[in-house]
């Protein structure tokens, strides 16, 4: 029940919003369906009544007009959303604004024999003054319907509601409203909370002349009423050529039947869901689900959102206990949302809210604590899908990598501008099937990095905005402070991740040496009992055999024993020299052989003794955490200059490297010219070697001398020639 008092806020709040998230430019057409008596057009810009040749059956308004009938006088108006305004004798009611989206008119096909409007809408009418019953289509989710009065405002959804408004001497209003079908949400123009009518409920309540509120009074709608307005929309149906809805009057009370005997409000409401909810086929979760689709939240003619139905009202359940604690004061903290914006985020994220749940789930990692912090921060939802996907785009989506991101979806868009950035920073050059570049492998670890770092997202965000506007005067000085970032956060990642590691290899080797020494107790007991059949058999050779086994039993025992106790102690230990005393105190309490076969069973202390010291420092590095991101400015500055140490010693090994290459090439070179036949091809060696080495690199090796040298030989004559080798020979 609470998660369903929990739709119809949502639902009071979506009639509000969905007018200014979703603003319709194209206009509405209103046909005056049928029409009895006086009934006159007034555009509300000019005061010009519209002439009888536009006010008459089949014609054609639009909004910004405003209806009025006179005594015994009744019109029906065709809304182009499907909705059927009957407006009876003596009344005024004014076309605020009714606009709604184009659709194709053959597609949508009869108005009439539709159950909802064809494109999304924005209504907004006024009833001055008078008597109406209004038959609105089941709304789009984009769309609003709400029907004001000097009284208040009622937010529709798909509903039938009858209104009168009437005028008190004292020129204050009163207003009666009663429900055929469907859920309205109230609020009174003085304010306050909004009161929620469904079917077969009334509500009278007015407003002094001085502004004041007069007590609202809820009651039951009498079956006659109920019978009255069933006539007036079947009747109003046959004027547009529409069939009355399929519906029967929700808590339709047995004429004659009294006030004792009609049912309950909560039954009315909760016998006219399960007939709807057995009709769509919902069995579990029925109602829940129908208070969200008549909410406008869920839409159950959607077969995706229906495949998702259990998720929506698991999510409406988790979401109304935690509106329940925030409207109790039981639920404060110093970011979070008035009731308010709470509402007004949640109406317009609700279904990105229902996918995160249901992508935590997928991995293991659904908590009500975290349907409630995604439900706390839904404005976020979107990015938080939107890095979802990117994990799922790197192969990085798995339950260890994206709890954090799953804990702190108030750090969402930060982190999605921060995955952005890293995306950008590490492009491949290489394009996906989507069209999207490729991250580097360099980039992908990055990524998943951040994505377990989650929640420093906000820190890193700030520090990647500052590189972002660097680069606008400096490029190259934003590229390394993005790059500088980015380090620390793999940098610590990595600390996080050799600390659970060695956590993991801790666990793993106490297991091992506890089933050891359980082993060795069980082998040495029955040395012992072994001895002692010996002894007591008299064997001399055999009480020998069974003492020596039973001795290095024993001794093999205490040095698991000792094992166990030692393993222990370095796991616990704070630093390295304590762990190299433990392992010197094992290694000189026991022979080595004992030892030795230790080690062959898999039990070396002198490894656990390395797996220590290195989770040491990762424990040391990992506890800098909240200061490296406390001081994360300084701190990736100094990783920059890292970065730069880095390149510099990369150049210097990548020219080193090109000057090795450049002497070898030349070695190479020099025996080519030596063979060379032609002064063409000295001259194509010397040409290659200058275009394959820098100026710097060539340095010291000149190839001119042997060139010249050899082009001198092969443009001598043959007799002069032989000279020229013996004396190059010779040289």
């Amino acid at each position: 029940m609470k998660s369903i008092k929990f739709s119809l806020v949502l639902f009071s709040t979506l009639g509000l919003l969905s007018a200014v998230a979703y603003a319709i430019q194209t206009k509405g057409a209103i046909i005056i369906a049928s029409m009895e008596g006086e009934v006159t057009v007034t555009n509300n810009e000019t005061g010009t009544a519209l002439s009888s040749d536009r006010v008459k059956t089949g014609g054609l308004i639009f909004d910004g007009h405003t209806v009025t009938t006179g005594p015994g006088a009744k019109a029906v108006l065709l809304f182009s959303s499907g909705t059927i305004t009957t407006l009876k004798a003596d009344s005024v009611l004014n076309i605020k604004k009714f606009a709604q989206e184009k659709f194709d008119p053959k597609a949508a096909g009869k108005l009439g024999d539709r159950k909802d409007e064809p494109s999304p809408s924005e209504t907004i009418i006024d009833l001055n003054l008078g008597d109406m019953v209004v038959d609105v289509k089941k709304l789009k989710k984009e769309s609003s319907f709400n029907i004001d009065s000097p009284v208040g405002t009622a937010g529709i959804r798909g509903t039938v509601p009858a209104i009168q408004v009437l005028k008190l001497p004292d020129g204050g209003f009163t207003q009666n409203t009663s429900m055929l079908r469907g859920e309205i949400a109230f609020t009174p123009r003085a304010g306050g909370p909004a009161t929620f009518l469904g079917p077969g409920q009334s509500l009278s309540i007015g407003i002094g002349a001085n502004g004041l509120m007069l007590p609202a009074m809820l009651g039951r709608v009498d079956a006659s009423v109920m019978k009255a307005i069933e006539a007036e929309v079947e009747q109003a149906a046959a004027a547009t050529g529409a069939a009355p809805a399929e519906s029967e009057p929700a808590g339709d009370t047995p004429q004659g039947a009294s006030e004792e005997d009609a049912p309950s409000e909560d039954e009315l409401n909760e016998s006219d869901d399960e007939r709807q909810a057995s009709a769509k086929g919902l069995d579990d979760n029925g109602t829940e689900a129908l208070a969200l689709d008549k909410a406008g939240i869920l839409d159950l003619d959607d077969p995706d959102q229906l495949e998702k139905v259990d998720t929506y009202v698991e999510v409406a359940g988790v979401l109304a206990d935690s509106f329940d604690e925030k409207s109790s004061g039981r639920r404060s903290s110093d970011n979070a949302k008035d009731e308010g914006t709470y509402i007004s985020d949640l109406v317009t994220n609700f279904d990105n809210v229902v996918d995160v749940t249901l992508e935590s789930e997928a991995l293991g990692l659904k908590e009500d604590s975290k349907i409630a912090a995604f439900g706390e921060n839904s404005e976020q939802s979107s990015d938080l899908l939107a890095v979802l996907g990117d994990a799922d785009e790197i192969g990085a989506k798995s339950a260890e990598n994206m709890d954090a991101v799953f804990s702190n979806p108030d750090k969402a868009t930060n982190l999605k501008k921060v995955i952005d950035v890293a995306k950008d920073a590490f492009a491949s050059g290489r394009r996906n099937s989507d069209g999207d570049d490729e991250v580097t492998q360099d980039g992908r670890d990055t990524m998943t990095a951040m994505f377990r770092t989650a929640e420093k997202a906000n820190e890193v965000a700030e520090v990647v905005a500052s590189a972002e506007t660097t680069k606008s005067t400096d490029a190259g000085k934003g590229e390394k402070k993005v790059l500088g970032v980015f380090k620390v956060v793999k940098s610590v990642d990595k600390a996080e991740q050799d600390k659970k590691a060695a956590e993991e290899a801790a666990a793993e080797a106490a297991a091992e040496a506890a089933a050891k020494k359980a082993a060795e107790e069980a082998a040495a007991q029955k040395a012992a009992e072994e001895y002692a059949a010996a002894i007591a058999a008299g064997n001399a050779e055999e009480i020998a055999a069974k003492k020596a086994a039973s001795e290095a039993a024993a001794k093999k025992k205490a040095a698991t024993d000792d094992y166990s106790e030692k393993l222990e102690a370095i796991e616990t230990a704070s630093d390295s020299t304590t762990v190299d005393n433990l392992l010197a105190e094992f290694n000189s309490a026991h022979d080595a052989d004992v030892v030795a076969t230790l080690i062959s069973d898999g039990l070396d202390l002198s490894v656990n003794a390395d797996s220590r010291r290195a989770a040491i420092k990762a424990e040391a590095s990992a506890a800098q955490k909240e200061n490296v991101f406390g001081n994360l400015e300084t701190v990736s500055d100094l990783a920059v200059a890292s970065i730069e140490v880095e390149e510099q010693a990369a150049a210097e090994a990548a020219a080193a490297e090109a000057k090795k290459l450049a002497s070898t090439d030349y070695q190479a070179k020099l025996a080519e010219i030596e063979a060379a036949e032609s002064i063409a091809a000295v001259d194509n060696i010397v040409a290659a070697f200058i275009n394959s080495h820098s100026e710097a690199n060539r340095d010291g090796l000149d190839l001119s001398t042997l060139a010249d040298a050899q082009k001198e030989i092969l443009s001598a004559s043959g007799s002069g020639r032989g000279a020229k080798l013996a004396a190059a020979a010779a040289a």
